[in-house]
């Protein structure tokens, strides 16, 4: 079974780094982590990036424009 987390996200950088450490501190880490960014600047380019980049756990960043059904 493949456990996968999909975070959609706008300018919730902070909140994300806090989830992101909660989810590598569990005894069995999910499969995959999809963060779906509409913040502005994106997360990829913000002081979280570096942060996102460097977790141990398997992440997809994927930056959208803004809106619920375009991230969903």
């Amino acid at each position: 079974m493949t456990v996968s987390f999909i975070i959609p996200t706008k300018n919730r950088g902070a909140a994300v780094v806090e989830l992101l450490a909660a989810l590598e501190g569990q005894s069995v880490p999910p499969d995959e982590i999809v963060i779906v960014d509409a913040s502005e600047p994106p997360l990829s380019g913000s002081p979280f990036g570096p942060r996102i980049r460097g977790s141990r756990l398997r992440i997809k960043l994927i930056d959208s424009p803004a809106g619920v059904n375009r991230a969903r």
